[in-house]
């Protein structure tokens, strides 16, 4: 350090060295706050342990208290897929649909022939009726 200071003296006189001076100074009460001296900043050391794990607790709470959420949204969701039809529900509400529509076309062509029978029974009776006159 003296090899260090002598050169600075020699290089930059005294000003220099006492700029050389003041930036250790600084650098090494930047690096105590920070903590990277190991020696830990006087703010943080004062502070109780209590608090630190205050903290911590905090943090565990709010952590619990989502996965409350995520836990109720997931019973939801196990709710509504459990009341849902499954495939084979589906497979029979289709079947069913399509012996409807089966019965359905059965039923127009049933109606169709009574219709054309009607109308055969209706030229019937306004021929007789005009033959009458």
């Amino acid at each position: 350090m003296d090899e260090l200071g002598n050169k600075l003296i020699e290089q930059a006189g005294p000003v220099g060295a006492a700029l050389g001076v003041v930036i250790l100074a600084a650098g090494a009460v930047i690096a105590r706050a920070k903590g990277w001296l190991g020696l830990g900043s006087p703010a943080k050391s004062d502070a109780p342990k209590s608090e630190a794990s205050g903290d911590v607790m905090t943090e565990l709470r709010s952590i619990n208290a989502r996965l409350g959420k995520f836990d109720e949204r997931i019973n939801e969701l196990e709710h509504d897929l459990a009341s849902r039809p499954t495939r084979q529900d589906m497979h029979r509400l289709e079947m069913s649909l399509a012996r409807m529509d089966e019965r359905m076309s059965a039923l127009t062509s049933n109606v169709k022939a009574t219709g054309e029978g009607v109308l055969r029974i209706e030229n019937y009776l306004l021929d007789l009726s005009r033959k009458a006159k």
